[in-house]
């Protein structure tokens, strides 16, 4: 889905992972963006929550959902504080921001989840799991990853677990990538933190910064799917970037959501929840963008619209096209964008798919 908010845009994709589709399992992340107004400022929120894997987290999918709602509503309280304080405190707001995001925008996220864990678990029993109880909350095990942009002007960001908060920016000719309230994977190897960790209320890694000097060029929120099958993730974020410049967000809208599941296909099989968010670009023909929430299906004909090419580190090329009868791609062999040797493979063919990652909560049980 790809939104339009007049001085932004924002495209939304959550394929469910090779993984979950060979089980038939469901999707188990979840995606929101929504743009807002509190007393005439803008806001917008954008989050991706990540259910856990393993098979004692059999409500994670319901869980990973409440997350992005329960974001939401943190997101509006923090907004509503910080009016406040620009008024009362118009000198040294800032550093008041600063305190309420590092000390109660995460608080008040876990509790609104818990709060609908509650509910949902008294309103759908199951069978052995007292409501309430720790066993019942593991049910609805996630991780989740926000970003808040306030005013247009100040960049806001929250994270509990694995997923990963992307910003690009023009740097020269290129992009610099910065990867925000990142999780020191070193550290927990295969494991995660997440809202059903016992101190979940102090785990949350958050920034903030202003972007009035140096404006975002891309920002883009992921669940760890996509970063745990591609090589080198800021490499395809920059081609990302690049190519999207040149073709435009429709372009985008046509060719992410195909190239996501073919990197799930070929990487760990996991789910893939992503959010792009850009400046307002410049369309690379005359259609303009829709201020209005749309789905971004194009008519186009296929072989001239989707320059989809996968290589060893995830790269997104134009020189590859996809048969208009068969849907299959249609790749020539050559070097990707990064560098990497020619891969010559049709979207069908068979590949050994990267070793599952078992993740659990610290001890490796869950994707």
């Amino acid at each position: 889905m790809r939104l339009g908010f007049g001085t932004s845009q924002a495209l939304v994709t959550c394929p469910t992972g090779a993984t979950h589709l060979e089980k038939g399992q469901p999707c188990q992340d979840a995606c929101m963006v929504a743009q807002h107004y509190y007393r005439g400022v803008p806001y917008t929120v954008m989050v991706v929550a990540d259910g856990h894997g393993s098979a004692k987290y059999s409500r994670s999918d319901v869980g990973a959902h409440f997350a992005v709602e329960a974001a939401g509503d943190a997101a509006t309280e923090l907004v509503i504080g910080l009016a406040s304080m620009r008024e009362e405190h118009p000198d040294d707001w800032h550093k008041q921001m600063q305190h309420e995001v590092s000390h109660r925008l995460g608080r008040v996220l876990v509790q609104r989840w818990r709060t609908r864990i509650d509910e949902h678990a008294a309103a759908y029993p199951e069978l052995g799991v007292e409501p309430g109880s720790d066993a019942c909350l593991d049910r609805y095990g996630s991780t989740v990853a926000m970003v808040i942009i306030y005013d247009d002007q100040w960049l806001i960001t929250a994270n509990l677990g694995d997923s990963s908060i992307y910003l690009a920016r023009r740097e020269g000719n290129g992009y610099d990538i910065q990867e925000l309230a990142a999780q020191n994977r070193e550290s927990f190897g295969l494991g995660t933190d997440s809202l059903v960790s016992p101190r979940a209320n102090y785990l949350w890694r958050s920034e903030i910064l202003s972007t009035t000097d140096e404006p975002p060029a891309m920002i883009l929120l992921t669940t760890d799917g996509l970063t745990d099958s591609v090589g080198t993730p800021q490499d395809s974020i920059v081609d990302l970037c690049e190519q999207t410049m040149c073709h435009g967000m429709d372009w985008l809208a046509r060719v992410l959501p195909q190239q996501l599941a073919r990197w799930s296909a070929d990487g760990v099989g996991d789910d893939m929840g992503c959010i792009v968010w850009f400046p307002t670009l410049s369309p690379p023909s005359s259609a303009s963008d829709s201020n209005h929430a749309s789905s971004s299906t194009n008519p186009d004909t296929p072989e001239q619209v989707a320059p989809v090419r996968q290589g060893h580190s995830g790269t997104m090329g134009a020189s590859e096209t996809l048969d208009s009868t068969s849907a299959t791609r249609v790749q020539p062999a050559m070097p990707d964008m990064a560098g990497n040797e020619p891969v010559a493979s049709s979207a069908g063919s068979s590949s050994p798919r990267k070793a599952q990652n078992d993740k659990g909560n610290v001890h490796g049980e869950y994707l």
